[in-house]
């Protein structure tokens, strides 16, 4: 998330995510996995620097509520935007203006980069495959045939093959690997593990994804695999689950897939795509933060198809 201000005609951004995200702030949620290693923080100030970028976010956000509610006493502009419908909903819904910033949270920092994440993963993984990418640019452009763009209530729920390829790209890269941990309310026992009541439960979905127990061929990108599989999303069976699961499920799963599949179906039916001459190989690393970033930027060529 951007942040903008006006300084003297100059605009200072400052990317929040980014610094929140980056891997030097997992060391603050380190304790939320070891609550031993607590003492640490002294020497690092961690939960500090999260505590302050926190609060520059929640000013930001006081700004921003500030500015939609002068800007609505003053004109009746009929084109609104989420705020306004926000705040033209809180008496009705009887929402604080808390309710309203931690909205905006999940929109803003929660449901921006991991779309972008999954975008980027995507094309990474077809570009490794032609014969994948083929594949599923063959179907978007059969599919839209001679229309100019495609269009998300005609199209996309069309494109069955590159609804494979999403999923395949959210089991080997979700966009947050371990998922919000969980409490047992009484005694159980897991997979011959007994848990205690009251016992905190983290979930590695990055782990459960790549299981050669559960998924042949664990680390190969093979979209197939999900066209004889009825696995969806929301978790029916929970080796797969990039969403979560349960009341933890994310509740942006409805604004992000349609976001992402009708970027990359775009990115298809408009371009051809290669690696620059000067790259032979792809990194497909992964940088140990938050979120599953590539360790190196994806650097494309595009080529305008022609046809």
């Amino acid at each position: 998330m951007r942040r903008m201000v006006n300084t003297g005609g100059k605009f200072e951004i400052k990317l929040f995510v980014q610094e929140s995200s980056s891997p030097k702030w997992i060391q603050s949620f380190k304790y939320e996995f070891f609550p031993a290693l607590g003492w640490s923080d002294s020497l690092t100030s961690c939960r500090k620097k999260v505590k302050n970028v926190s609060q520059e976010i929640d000013a930001y956000f006081e700004q921003l509520i500030e500015e939609h509610i002068s800007k609505n006493h003053q004109q009746d502009d009929t084109r609104k935007d989420f705020l306004d419908l926000l705040l033209q909903g809180q008496k009705e819904y009887n929402t604080s203006r808390d309710n309203i910033k931690a909205l905006l949270m999940n929109i803003f920092v929660g449901g921006t980069d991991t779309p972008a994440i999954t975008i980027e993963w995507a094309m990474a993984e077809l570009i490794k495959k032609p014969d994948t990418m083929k594949k599923a640019q063959e179907e978007v452009r059969r599919v839209v045939g001679s229309k100019p763009n495609v269009q998300e209530e005609e199209h996309v729920h069309q494109t069955e093959y590159l609804r494979c390829v999403l999923k395949e790209t959210l089991r080997l890269h979700p966009p947050i690997s371990m998922l919000l941990p969980c409490v047992s309310y009484t005694n159980t026992k897991v997979n011959g593990y007994d848990i205690p009541a009251n016992t905190r439960v983290h979930i590695n979905a990055h782990a459960i994804q790549r299981d050669p127990d559960l998924w042949d061929k664990a680390e190969e990108f093979i979209p197939e695999r999900f066209s004889t599989d009825n696995i969806d999303f929301r978790c029916q069976d929970c080796k797969f689950m990039p969403f979560g699961a349960g009341r933890r499920t994310c509740h942006g799963m409805s604004f992000s897939l349609p976001v992402v599949e009708l970027v990359i179906a775009n990115l298809l039916f408009h371009f051809d795509w290669k690696l620059p001459s000067d790259v032979k190989e792809l990194d497909m690393g992964e940088v140990p933060d938050m979120n599953a970033n590539g360790r190196l930027p994806l650097h494309l060529v595009s080529i305008i198809c022609s046809s």
